[in-house]
């Protein structure tokens, strides 16, 4: 069954703030985080009748994180509790090893075109 995409944008979007206050609560200054949902269905006519008809539904999320001018990245498409916390822990100790980089830096929201829908 497809979901709305008013309501499915308004749940990935509340995720995806879920997400920002856990990597900042975990350390990050800043957090980028992107969201992706998709749909598709199949189905397969043959000799003369429908021998196959399936269908998927995803969402995923990937972010990027900064702490102390150095970036971690990670990506999840499981939204459980527990697969949030582990993909943001990933994503703060993979920062914590990379190298420094001066110049690394983050646009802010005001700087992101809003889009029509």
């Amino acid at each position: 069954m497809t979901m709305d995409p008013e309501k499915k944008m308004a749940e990935l979007e509340a995720q995806a703030l879920k997400i920002i206050e856990l990597a900042r609560k975990k350390g990050a200054q800043r957090v980028y985080v992107s969201a992706s949902y998709g749909n598709s269905s199949r189905i397969s006519y043959e000799k003369n009748d429908f021998n196959l008809a399936t269908s998927h539904e995803g969402s995923g999320f990937g972010l990027t994180v900064h702490v102390d001018q150095k970036s971690g990245s990670a990506s999840m498409n499981r939204l459980d509790p527990e697969s949030v916390e582990a993909t943001v822990s990933d994503a703060i100790g993979m920062a914590k090893f990379s190298i420094p980089d001066e110049y690394l830096a983050m646009a802010k929201a005001a700087e992101y075109p809003v889009l029509p829908s």
